[in-house]
């Protein structure tokens, strides 16, 4: 296989990863959202919810970062 399709075929993996890392921490923050504590009256800011939020991004992210060092970097 040519150097080229090898190259376009790693950017759709890494875009694949990338799309399922973003899967992973919409469906944890969306899925178990209804489960927080409701906080909204404090300033109108919602710390739990924020919190949970950065922690289902940084998970997504973990999960596109694995998915990209494993299935696409591979030598």
């Amino acid at each position: 296989m040519s150097s080229l399709w090898r190259t376009f075929f790693q950017l759709l993996k890494f875009g694949v990863s990338g799309i399922l890392g973003v899967l992973v921490s919409t469906l944890l923050f969306y899925g178990l959202k209804s489960r927080l504590p409701d906080l909204f009256w404090i300033y109108r800011l919602d710390v739990i919810e924020m919190a949970f939020y950065v922690l289902t991004s940084v998970i997504g992210g973990s999960v596109h970062f694995v998915l990209s060092k494993v299935w696409v970097f591979e030598k």
